[in-house]
């Protein structure tokens, strides 16, 4: 029997059952028309286009809430700090200071186009990084001088905007104060904006890593960082050697069998490198980037090498 049929094959007594039942029902059905791991397949197809489904329908409203903050709020959202200087999300301008950048945002760029740039991007792996300094809602003009949540809340109860409350938000807040980065959640402080970056994550616990604890405002950000604990057989694709990881099989990859293969490309010049330590030991030297800093998600210690960080976890067990 088909599944149409099956399906019409139901009488009006069976319409008048719990909808619990008909589904326990036309299951055992199903399962005798469709043989072996055949009617497996087609239930576990079926729960995965549910989710793919689900994940697409929390993405659109990630993008609304962002894009209700950006249009209705003076937070300046940054692309990224490159070591030297912070990119505009807007436009390819970078500029020296958070508060250049803040400026040139002000001046050259409305509400709109600052909400628009967001149709680009890949809201799977993209986070929000809004400067939140001076915030106040241009609407009313009322200053909102607290968190993300007052934020969320205000434009929701006060003014009506479309804002999606129950889902976790892909954003991270910070407060410049001139010379270091204030945390919006805590007391904390910090020089660098690479750390208020991994410390508002902390604050922003949407996933975290079962096997290290280490926290992410986004799933895909958490499942690439699950790639370094998978331990198994991974050869090289290019000679016989095996890692343990797949990490440590793509850093050989790259930095023995790179050759020409070099994606690395320094933002300030031509220079390429075969993989990103590389690249930022040359931005150091000879373009006065920031030493990269690597912090313990435990204790909030810093450290300049991961090795460093490794050797630290086992010799801590906090």
């Amino acid at each position: 029997m088909k599944i149409d049929e099956l399906a019409a094959s139901h009488s009006d007594d069976e319409d008048s059952k719990p909808l619990k039942h008909l589904q326990i029902d036309y299951d055992d059905k199903l399962e005798e028309e469709i043989p072996g791991n055949q009617c497996v397949s087609v239930f576990v197809d079926l729960s995965t286009r549910r989710s793919r489904a689900a994940s697409a329908k929390e993405m659109k409203q990630h993008l609304v809430n962002i894009r209700t903050i950006l249009l209705n709020t003076n937070a300046t959202p940054i692309r990224y700090h490159d070591g030297t200087a912070y990119i505009c999300a807007v436009c390819p301008e970078q500029y020296p200071t958070v508060l250049d950048l803040k400026n040139h945002v002000l001046e050259e760029h409305d509400n709109v186009d600052k909400a628009t740039f967001l149709e680009k991007s890949r809201l799977t792996t993209y986070v929000a990084k809004l400067d939140i300094t001076d915030l106040q809602c241009n609407i009313c003009r009322q200053k909102i001088d607290s968190n993300l949540t007052s934020l969320l809340h205000h434009l929701k109860d006060v003014h009506q905007k479309p804002m999606h409350l129950d889902i976790p938000n892909h954003i991270l807040p910070f407060k410049f104060n001139g010379k270091d980065f204030d945390c919006v959640e805590c007391t904390k402080t910090y020089e660098h904006f690479k750390l208020i970056q991994e410390h508002m994550s902390s604050h922003y616990r949407n996933y975290v890593c079962d096997i290290c604890d280490a926290p992410f405002v986004n799933k895909r950000n958490m499942q690439s960082h699950r790639i370094r604990h998978k331990k198994g057989e991974f050869p090289c694709s290019h000679c016989s050697k095996i890692f343990e990881t797949k990490r440590k099989k793509l850093d050989h990859e790259k930095f023995v069998h790179g050759g020409d293969w070099k994606r690395n490309k320094c933002p300030h010049c031509q220079a390429k490198f075969t993989n990103y330590n590389n690249k930022r030991a040359h931005m150091v030297k000879e373009h006065g980037a920031e030493p990269p800093l690597i912090k313990c998600f435990v204790c909030d210690k810093i450290f300049s090498t991961r090795a460093a960080l490794s050797l630290h976890k086992k010799e801590n067990t906090h």
